[in-house]
Protein backbone atom coordinates (compact mmCIF):
# COMPACT_ATOMS: atom_id res chain seq x y z
CA UNK A 1 0.00 0.00 0.00
CA UNK A 2 1.28 3.48 -0.99
CA UNK A 3 0.95 6.72 0.69
CA UNK A 4 -1.94 8.98 0.61
CA UNK A 5 -2.17 11.60 -2.17
CA UNK A 6 -3.53 14.94 -2.68
CA UNK A 7 -4.21 16.24 -6.32
CA UNK A 8 -5.41 19.78 -6.13
CA UNK A 9 -7.97 22.04 -7.20
CA UNK A 10 -10.23 19.05 -6.98
CA UNK A 11 -10.62 17.41 -10.53
CA UNK A 12 -14.11 18.36 -12.83
CA UNK A 13 -15.88 15.40 -13.65
CA UNK A 14 -14.76 14.15 -17.45
CA UNK A 15 -17.44 13.93 -20.09
CA UNK A 16 -19.17 10.65 -21.18
CA UNK A 17 -18.34 8.78 -24.10
CA UNK A 18 -19.01 10.98 -27.24
CA UNK A 19 -22.35 10.28 -29.42
CA UNK A 20 -21.18 10.39 -32.56
CA UNK A 21 -22.85 10.11 -36.02
CA UNK A 22 -22.78 11.18 -39.62
CA UNK A 23 -24.00 13.59 -41.75
CA UNK A 24 -24.39 14.63 -45.73
CA UNK A 25 -21.87 16.98 -46.65
CA UNK A 26 -18.19 17.43 -48.48
CA UNK A 27 -16.62 15.18 -50.84
CA UNK A 28 -13.92 13.22 -48.93
CA UNK A 29 -13.57 9.31 -49.22
CA UNK A 30 -14.57 7.01 -46.50
CA UNK A 31 -12.56 6.73 -43.37
CA UNK A 32 -12.70 5.97 -39.68
CA UNK A 33 -12.77 8.32 -36.78
CA UNK A 34 -11.94 8.54 -33.32
CA UNK A 35 -13.26 11.10 -30.84
CA UNK A 36 -12.80 12.10 -27.01
CA UNK A 37 -13.96 14.95 -25.67
CA UNK A 38 -13.27 17.32 -22.12
CA UNK A 39 -14.96 19.80 -20.37
CA UNK A 40 -13.84 23.65 -19.79
CA UNK A 41 -14.24 24.87 -16.68
CA UNK A 42 -13.20 28.08 -14.47
CA UNK A 43 -10.56 26.21 -12.92
CA UNK A 44 -9.21 24.71 -16.78
CA UNK A 45 -9.85 21.80 -19.19
CA UNK A 46 -10.98 17.99 -17.81
CA UNK A 47 -9.25 15.17 -18.63
CA UNK A 48 -10.83 13.43 -21.40
CA UNK A 49 -13.78 11.08 -21.69
CA UNK A 50 -13.95 7.67 -22.86
CA UNK A 51 -13.38 7.33 -27.14
CA UNK A 52 -15.27 6.36 -29.23
CA UNK A 53 -14.96 5.62 -32.68
CA UNK A 54 -17.00 5.64 -36.07
CA UNK A 55 -16.50 4.81 -39.70
CA UNK A 56 -17.54 7.30 -41.98
CA UNK A 57 -19.09 6.91 -45.05
CA UNK A 58 -17.92 8.89 -47.97
CA UNK A 59 -19.78 11.88 -48.90
CA UNK A 60 -20.60 12.22 -45.60
CA UNK A 61 -18.72 14.42 -42.33
CA UNK A 62 -18.52 13.54 -39.07
CA UNK A 63 -21.12 15.05 -35.95
CA UNK A 64 -20.24 14.71 -32.39
CA UNK A 65 -23.35 15.76 -29.77
CA UNK A 66 -22.49 18.00 -27.38
CA UNK A 67 -21.84 16.07 -24.05
CA UNK A 68 -24.31 16.75 -21.15
CA UNK A 69 -24.19 18.91 -18.31
CA UNK A 70 -21.92 17.49 -15.74
CA UNK A 71 -23.11 17.06 -12.25
CA UNK A 72 -22.06 19.60 -9.37
CA UNK A 73 -19.91 20.18 -8.91
CA UNK A 74 -18.32 20.62 -11.84
CA UNK A 75 -19.66 23.70 -13.80
CA UNK A 76 -18.48 23.27 -17.30
CA UNK A 77 -17.92 26.80 -19.35
CA UNK A 78 -18.04 25.02 -22.60
CA UNK A 79 -16.35 21.52 -24.44
CA UNK A 80 -13.73 20.85 -26.80
CA UNK A 81 -13.38 17.93 -29.39
CA UNK A 82 -10.67 15.76 -30.20
CA UNK A 83 -10.63 13.59 -33.58
CA UNK A 84 -8.43 11.66 -35.55
CA UNK A 85 -7.70 8.61 -37.51
CA UNK A 86 -5.66 6.84 -35.40
CA UNK A 87 -7.03 5.66 -31.62
CA UNK A 88 -4.79 7.58 -29.17
CA UNK A 89 -3.82 10.32 -31.27
CA UNK A 90 -7.18 12.84 -30.92
CA UNK A 91 -6.35 15.98 -31.70
CA UNK A 92 -8.28 19.55 -31.02
CA UNK A 93 -10.64 20.29 -33.63
CA UNK A 94 -12.14 23.72 -32.16
CA UNK A 95 -10.41 26.84 -32.63
CA UNK A 96 -13.26 27.95 -29.97
CA UNK A 97 -14.88 26.89 -26.71
CA UNK A 98 -18.10 25.37 -27.95
CA UNK A 99 -21.48 25.61 -25.34
CA UNK A 100 -22.80 23.15 -23.92
CA UNK A 101 -25.68 21.67 -25.62
CA UNK A 102 -23.77 22.83 -29.52
CA UNK A 103 -23.11 19.77 -31.47
CA UNK A 104 -19.70 19.93 -33.70
CA UNK A 105 -19.49 18.86 -37.51
CA UNK A 106 -17.00 18.08 -39.08
CA UNK A 107 -15.97 21.13 -41.90
CA UNK A 108 -16.34 20.54 -44.99
CA UNK A 109 -12.48 20.35 -45.66
CA UNK A 110 -12.04 17.25 -43.38
CA UNK A 111 -10.23 17.49 -40.05
CA UNK A 112 -7.62 19.99 -38.73
CA UNK A 113 -3.98 18.54 -38.36
CA UNK A 114 -1.07 19.84 -35.82
CA UNK A 115 -3.76 20.56 -33.11
CA UNK A 116 -3.17 19.97 -29.09
CA UNK A 117 -3.78 16.44 -27.84
CA UNK A 118 -6.00 16.29 -24.66
CA UNK A 119 -5.13 17.04 -21.51
CA UNK A 120 -2.90 13.69 -19.75
CA UNK A 121 -2.94 15.44 -16.50
CA UNK A 122 -5.00 17.53 -13.78
CA UNK A 123 -4.14 20.27 -11.26
CA UNK A 124 -0.96 19.81 -8.92
CA UNK A 125 -0.16 16.70 -6.73
CA UNK A 126 0.83 16.33 -3.31
CA UNK A 127 2.47 13.07 -2.71
CA UNK A 128 2.96 12.00 1.13
CA UNK A 129 6.93 11.24 1.24
CA UNK A 130 5.25 9.53 5.28
CA UNK A 131 2.64 8.49 6.31
CA UNK A 132 -0.31 10.31 8.56
CA UNK A 133 -0.33 9.45 11.74
CA UNK A 134 -3.27 9.43 14.53
CA UNK A 135 -5.53 8.55 11.81
CA UNK A 136 -9.44 7.99 13.21
CA UNK A 137 -11.45 5.66 11.55
CA UNK A 138 -14.38 7.58 11.51
CA UNK A 139 -15.23 11.64 12.30
CA UNK A 140 -19.00 12.34 11.86
CA UNK A 141 -20.65 15.46 12.97
CA UNK A 142 -24.73 15.79 12.82
CA UNK A 143 -25.81 19.54 11.78
CA UNK A 144 -29.54 19.80 13.09
CA UNK A 145 -31.88 22.33 14.45
CA UNK A 146 -33.79 21.49 17.77
CA UNK A 147 -37.31 23.47 19.02
CA UNK A 148 -39.30 22.61 22.24
CA UNK A 149 -42.98 23.95 21.10
CA UNK A 150 -45.39 25.67 23.26
CA UNK A 151 -46.96 22.27 24.57
CA UNK A 152 -43.55 20.71 25.26
CA UNK A 153 -42.91 18.64 22.10
CA UNK A 154 -39.48 18.30 21.52
CA UNK A 155 -38.76 19.06 17.39
CA UNK A 156 -35.27 17.70 15.31
CA UNK A 157 -35.09 18.70 11.76
CA UNK A 158 -31.49 17.22 10.56
CA UNK A 159 -29.60 19.45 8.16
CA UNK A 160 -26.80 17.19 7.24
CA UNK A 161 -24.19 14.97 8.50
CA UNK A 162 -20.60 16.31 7.78
CA UNK A 163 -17.66 14.22 7.87
CA UNK A 164 -14.31 14.89 8.93
CA UNK A 165 -11.26 13.43 8.08
CA UNK A 166 -8.37 14.42 10.99
CA UNK A 167 -4.66 13.46 11.33
CA UNK A 168 -0.65 14.61 11.96
CA UNK A 169 1.90 15.17 9.77
CA UNK A 170 4.83 13.92 12.44
CA UNK A 171 7.66 14.62 10.14
CA UNK A 172 7.35 16.89 7.45
CA UNK A 173 11.07 17.54 5.92
CA UNK A 174 12.33 21.03 4.73
CA UNK A 175 13.23 21.70 1.12
CA UNK A 176 10.93 19.83 -1.46
CA UNK A 177 8.12 18.16 0.89
CA UNK A 178 7.61 20.92 3.12
CA UNK A 179 7.26 23.31 0.06
CA UNK A 180 4.37 21.00 -1.67
CA UNK A 181 2.96 20.80 1.28
CA UNK A 182 3.32 25.39 1.85
CA UNK A 183 1.72 24.97 -1.35
CA UNK A 184 -1.15 23.02 -1.41
CA UNK A 185 -1.98 24.86 2.20
CA UNK A 186 -1.96 28.01 -0.12
CA UNK A 187 -4.93 26.41 -2.71
CA UNK A 188 -5.89 24.87 0.18
CA UNK A 189 -6.40 27.96 2.61
CA UNK A 190 -8.98 29.67 0.11
CA UNK A 191 -11.35 26.92 0.39
CA UNK A 192 -10.76 25.25 -3.00
CA UNK A 193 -11.81 21.46 -2.78
CA UNK A 194 -9.02 19.06 -3.40
CA UNK A 195 -9.22 15.30 -3.99
CA UNK A 196 -8.07 12.82 -1.39
CA UNK A 197 -6.38 9.45 -2.41
CA UNK A 198 -5.73 7.33 0.51
CA UNK A 199 -3.82 5.13 -1.54
CA UNK A 200 -1.72 7.06 -3.91
CA UNK A 201 -1.92 3.70 -6.02
CA UNK A 202 -5.27 3.12 -6.27
CA UNK A 203 -7.68 5.09 -8.60
CA UNK A 204 -10.26 5.42 -5.66
CA UNK A 205 -10.31 9.12 -3.36
CA UNK A 206 -12.87 11.49 -2.22
CA UNK A 207 -13.59 15.28 -2.17
CA UNK A 208 -12.62 17.39 0.63
CA UNK A 209 -12.38 21.16 1.55
CA UNK A 210 -9.67 22.38 4.65
CA UNK A 211 -11.98 22.78 7.79
CA UNK A 212 -11.44 25.83 9.75
CA UNK A 213 -12.71 27.99 12.61
CA UNK A 214 -14.32 30.97 12.35
CA UNK A 215 -11.58 32.74 14.27
CA UNK A 216 -8.10 30.61 12.97
CA UNK A 217 -7.76 30.93 9.36
CA UNK A 218 -3.74 30.09 9.13
CA UNK A 219 -1.52 27.06 8.57
CA UNK A 220 1.84 26.20 10.91
CA UNK A 221 4.12 24.36 9.99
CA UNK A 222 5.19 23.84 13.36
CA UNK A 223 9.39 23.19 14.51
CA UNK A 224 9.73 19.54 15.71
CA UNK A 225 13.16 18.91 15.02
CA UNK A 226 16.15 20.19 12.92
CA UNK A 227 14.97 20.35 9.24
CA UNK A 228 11.99 18.99 10.61
CA UNK A 229 8.13 19.58 10.98
CA UNK A 230 4.94 18.94 12.44
CA UNK A 231 1.59 20.02 11.94
CA UNK A 232 -2.19 18.92 12.41
CA UNK A 233 -5.33 18.78 9.81
CA UNK A 234 -8.96 18.79 9.14
CA UNK A 235 -10.52 17.79 6.32
CA UNK A 236 -14.57 18.25 5.78
CA UNK A 237 -16.10 16.07 2.96
CA UNK A 238 -17.26 18.17 0.40
CA UNK A 239 -21.23 18.52 0.31
CA UNK A 240 -23.41 20.23 -1.73
CA UNK A 241 -26.94 20.64 -2.15
CA UNK A 242 -27.34 20.41 -6.22
CA UNK A 243 -27.52 24.04 -6.49
CA UNK A 244 -24.21 26.40 -7.56
CA UNK A 245 -23.81 29.20 -5.46
CA UNK A 246 -23.58 32.52 -7.06
CA UNK A 247 -21.41 34.33 -4.74
CA UNK A 248 -19.22 31.62 -4.54
CA UNK A 249 -18.46 32.43 -8.24
CA UNK A 250 -16.95 36.29 -7.67
CA UNK A 251 -17.72 38.92 -8.82
CA UNK A 252 -19.85 39.09 -11.76
CA UNK A 253 -18.14 39.21 -15.48
CA UNK A 254 -20.92 41.52 -17.14
CA UNK A 255 -23.41 43.53 -15.60
CA UNK A 256 -26.21 44.00 -18.38
CA UNK A 257 -28.89 47.24 -18.55
CA UNK A 258 -32.63 45.48 -18.91
CA UNK A 259 -35.26 48.49 -20.12
CA UNK A 260 -38.23 46.61 -21.85
CA UNK A 261 -40.66 49.07 -24.23
CA UNK A 262 -43.50 46.28 -23.39
CA UNK A 263 -44.46 44.09 -21.08
CA UNK A 264 -44.11 39.94 -21.50
CA UNK A 265 -41.64 38.38 -22.90
CA UNK A 266 -38.49 39.95 -24.76
CA UNK A 267 -34.56 39.09 -25.21
CA UNK A 268 -31.50 41.35 -24.75
CA UNK A 269 -28.29 40.31 -26.42
CA UNK A 270 -26.15 39.75 -23.47
CA UNK A 271 -22.29 40.36 -25.42
CA UNK A 272 -20.45 37.92 -23.11
CA UNK A 273 -19.55 35.89 -25.81
CA UNK A 274 -20.65 32.64 -24.47
CA UNK A 275 -23.18 30.91 -22.25
CA UNK A 276 -23.63 32.49 -19.02
CA UNK A 277 -23.02 29.86 -15.79
CA UNK A 278 -25.27 31.99 -13.84
CA UNK A 279 -27.38 34.96 -13.79
CA UNK A 280 -29.39 37.22 -11.13
CA UNK A 281 -31.87 40.07 -11.76
CA UNK A 282 -31.72 43.19 -10.00
CA UNK A 283 -34.25 46.06 -9.96
CA UNK A 284 -33.67 49.32 -10.20
CA UNK A 285 -37.82 50.47 -10.39
CA UNK A 286 -40.69 49.07 -9.87
CA UNK A 287 -42.30 45.86 -11.26
CA UNK A 288 -40.55 43.03 -12.00
CA UNK A 289 -38.34 41.06 -14.69
CA UNK A 290 -37.80 37.55 -14.62
CA UNK A 291 -36.66 34.79 -16.93
CA UNK A 292 -38.42 32.89 -19.19
CA UNK A 293 -38.82 29.46 -18.38
CA UNK A 294 -36.95 27.60 -21.69
CA UNK A 295 -34.53 28.69 -22.80
CA UNK A 296 -33.50 31.01 -19.93
CA UNK A 297 -30.28 32.35 -21.58
CA UNK A 298 -27.74 30.86 -24.63
CA UNK A 299 -24.42 31.69 -26.27
CA UNK A 300 -26.38 35.44 -27.59
CA UNK A 301 -29.38 36.22 -25.48
CA UNK A 302 -31.22 36.39 -22.17
CA UNK A 303 -34.89 35.62 -22.53
CA UNK A 304 -36.83 37.21 -20.11
CA UNK A 305 -40.33 38.61 -19.16
CA UNK A 306 -41.15 42.25 -18.06
CA UNK A 307 -44.19 43.11 -15.80
CA UNK A 308 -44.93 45.80 -17.57
CA UNK A 309 -43.11 48.68 -20.14
CA UNK A 310 -40.86 51.22 -18.54
CA UNK A 311 -39.04 49.72 -15.70
CA UNK A 312 -35.68 48.70 -15.42
CA UNK A 313 -32.80 46.51 -14.24
CA UNK A 314 -29.69 45.24 -14.17
CA UNK A 315 -29.21 41.59 -15.08
CA UNK A 316 -25.93 40.28 -13.61
CA UNK A 317 -23.81 37.32 -15.19
CA UNK A 318 -21.46 35.39 -14.34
Amino acid sequence: MSFPKIVYPSQPSSPITPVLSQVAGGALAGRAYFVQTTYLTADGESLPGPEATLAIDANKLLKVISPPVPTLPTIATGWNVYVWTVTGGELKQNAASIDIGTDWTEPLGGLVGGGQTPPATWGATLIFLRPPRQVPGKVQTAVRTETITSIGVREIMLQRIDEFLTFTMEFVSGGADAAAWDAFMASALQGNAFDYYPDASVDVFDTWTLELTSTDYSYTRAYRSVGEYTFDVTFRKFVSDGTPVIPMLGPSALDVALAPTTPGNFRVAHGLGRKPLAASILMTSGGSIWFQPSPMMDATYLYLVASAAGITAVAQLW
